[in-house]
């Protein structure tokens, strides 16, 4: 190829600029931004706090899949939101939560106290474990009740559960609570 000139590619500032708006026209709006919302808790770190003009807010990074979340901040749980960004630890925050087309959380509008988890260093062992519930697996071998949680109870087993006249147990239950 004696006639080709080469060419040096060279990062332009423009072109990653004007991405995102080549993105939103090619993408359909069904598949950009929030799909669906709802109640729930999600789990992650917390490592961006803003408080920039008066907007407060903080970015949870998705446990699993390390994605940012955006988070509002109420007033009851910025101390909480301080804390957990400065020692990095694990949390779970709970509310009306947006989710994009795939399944993903986008926001979490936050209802409530977040919730801390416990580091590597406070989880118990193995060996602090062992024994703490000895009859667990009643007269089962432990493989037995494995698959018996497994699997679920037989309709057998539901049906020697079921009383024989449902409606008198359920009133003679109902007479005993106080």
């Amino acid at each position: 190829m004696p006639n080709c000139k080469q060419h040096k590619v060279v990062p332009d500032a423009t072109a990653a600029s004007v991405l995102p708006e080549i993105q939103a026209r090619v993408l359909p709006k069904s598949l950009v931004g929030t799909h669906y919302k709802s109640l729930g808790s999600i789990e992650g770190r917390i490592e961006l706090v803003s408080v920039h003009k008066g907007s407060k807010r903080f970015t949870l990074y998705h446990i699993r899949t390390g994605k940012a979340i955006k988070c509002n901040l109420p007033p009851e749980v910025e101390a909480d939101v301080w804390s957990a960004a400065e020692q990095r630890r694990r949390v779970g925050v709970s509310g009306l939560i947006s989710y994009n087309i795939i399944g993903e959380p986008l926001s979490v509008l936050v209802k409530g106290p977040l919730r801390f988890f416990k580091t590597e260093e406070e989880l118990p062992t193995s060996e602090k474990l062992a024994g703490i519930a000895p009859d667990i697996t009643g007269d089962l071998s432990t493989e037995d009740f494995v698959r018996s949680l497994r699997d679920g109870p037989s309709r057998n087993q539901i049906e020697d559960d079921m009383p024989d006249d449902p409606e008198a147990y359920y009133n003679e239950r109902a007479e005993r609570m106080p």
